[in-house]
């Protein structure tokens, strides 16, 4: 696949991003990590953009990590359930088998 090019706009600075990703794709993550930026910065005027822009990784890496744990929480679960159902049929299956005999 070949990979599109997209010029975006992030806080005043242009910048030309290369993904395998839609431009669709790509503008909807830029248009995201700008508005984040944006409201950490009406926050605190204090802040400078670079600033702004380290709290919002801080604030995405959090979320992303979060996901990650919840979803590995969930396989895991899943897992265990998947063990519980293969017991029972197990069990089942013996049980069919004695009323047979």
């Amino acid at each position: 696949m070949e990979k599109c090019k997209v010029k975006v706009n992030i806080c005043g600075l242009d910048y030309i991003l290369s993904s395998d990703d839609s431009e669709k794709h790509v503008k909807t993550i830029v248009d995201e990590v700008s508005e984040h930026i944006d409201n950490i910065m009406q926050g605190n005027k204090k802040l400078t953009v670079p600033m702004a822009a380290t709290l919002a990784a801080l604030d995405f890496c959090d979320a992303a990590k979060k996901a990650t744990y919840s979803t590995d929480n969930l396989r895991e679960q899943i897992k265990d359930y998947l063990e519980d159902l293969a017991k029972t049929k197990k069990e089942l299956e013996k049980l069919r088998q004695e009323v047979k005999n």
